[in-house]
């Protein structure tokens, strides 16, 4: 068998098909995903033009988006992954922006985004997708996808419900009875703060919210849109153009288009990243389990397309995850402590990125070349 189709029969099983289909760009997005964790230089997905970047950028400044709501089809065409609810909205704001200007056209029936400057040789279209049916986009979002389809699908095997027991090494299990359906929290419209990605539903009832985390890198939150954190934000931005923070320097970034800056320490060292000390008691609770009632339970795990982590037993299916978190203090045990931290980000407001990282993400070393800043020095 020669090398490349024992490779591609090593990695069918990833494929809703069973093979790579390189039309559809779940799949393309995938095998760039495989291409980069086995650390080879190939990228199947097209290149953004300089147009489409400049468009995509804006939009992730102006609505604060992740890299993980975007999905790349042309070089001029893209996606903007979001929850259902959210898309004719974003479609109404998006359009006020200059040179952005909405159209009833193309493939989808609420309309799509043009984005033409005067002088740019050809538009650039941009539409707004329901993230729960996409090509993802993202692993993170891959990931959230094969647990909620791997449940339903062994739901339907045994007739309808199930009762459903997460486990992970050295914590109790996650029982759940009577669950008939797991839905896609963005699908049912969670609203500001919450946190689930996944809820368990039993005879039309929410029975179990579940945050999905993938295993080893990840973050909690973002802050930049949180009105708890908005003051300091600003604050800080403020102080920090003028030089009224001790310890820290911002300089204009002549490389990038914009008002962006690049951060320095009292020795004009470049600073990559901040953590910030003090800030208000409780936001861990807030950041991380959100306010939704039943509380939320952390899972983290790497699910795959099929069943290998999905086993039935009967009446009960049994979850294979890496770790589970139903308080703070579990978290604090696996040195995963919710953490402030500002960093360099191009594409965000000022060249900045605010962030709730776990802590092991935040330790100082040689290369990170970090600092701590103190949250109530710098708001008072």
């Amino acid at each position: 068998m020669d090398p490349i189709t024992k490779f591609l029969n090593q990695i069918s099983y990833k494929f809703d098909k069973g093979y790579p289909d390189f039309k559809d760009p779940k799949d393309v997005i995938l095998m760039d995903s495989i291409f980069e964790n086995l650390n080879l230089p190939f990228k199947l997905s097209e290149v953004l033009s300089p147009e489409a970047k400049k468009a995509k950028a804006i939009l992730q400044q102006t609505f604060d988006l992740d890299e993980e709501n975007f999905l790349e089809t042309t070089s001029t065409n893209f996606k903007v992954l979001m929850g259902d609810s959210e898309r004719r909205d974003f479609l109404k704001k998006a359009s006020e922006l200059d040179d952005f200007e909405f159209e009833l056209k193309g493939t989808s029936s609420i309309g799509r985004i043009k984005y033409h400057p005067e002088g740019q040789p050809r538009p650039v279209y941009i539409y707004a997708k329901p993230i729960n049916v996409q090509g993802l986009g993202s692993a993170g979002k891959q990931n959230e996808a094969n647990f909620i389809n791997n449940i339903n699908d062994k739901i339907k095997e045994a007739g309808g419900s199930l009762d459903i027991e997460i486990v992970a090494s050295g914590v109790t299990p996650l029982f759940t009875p009577n669950v008939t359906q797991v839905v896609d929290s963005s699908k049912t419209g969670a609203g500001k703060g919450d946190k689930s990605d996944a809820q368990f539903i039993s005879d039309g009832e929410v029975v179990q919210n579940i945050s999905l985390k993938k295993a080893g890198s990840f973050r909690w939150a973002s802050v930049k849109s949180d009105p708890e954190f908005s003051p300091f934000i600003g604050t800080f931005i403020e102080k920090a153009i003028n030089g009224d923070i001790k310890g820290l320097k911002l300089k204009p970034n002549e490389e990038v288009v914009g008002e962006k800056y690049l951060m320095y320490n009292d020795n004009d060292e470049r600073v990559t990243q901040i953590v910030i000390t003090d800030v208000p008691s409780g936001f861990e609770e807030r950041v991380v389990f959100g306010p939704e009632t039943p509380k939320v339970v952390v899972v983290s795990g790497d699910f795959s397309q099929d069943d290998r982590d999905f086993i039935l037993e009967k009446d009960k299916l049994i979850v294979k995850a890496d770790t589970l978190y139903r308080d703070l203090s579990e978290i604090e045990e696996n040195n995963q402590e919710p953490v402030f931290i500002i960093t360099q980000h191009s594409k965000m407001s000022y060249g900045l990125d605010f962030r709730i990282f776990p802590s092991s993400r935040a330790k100082m070393g040689p290369r990170s070349r970090g600092i701590e800043l103190s949250y109530n020095e710098i708001i008072k």
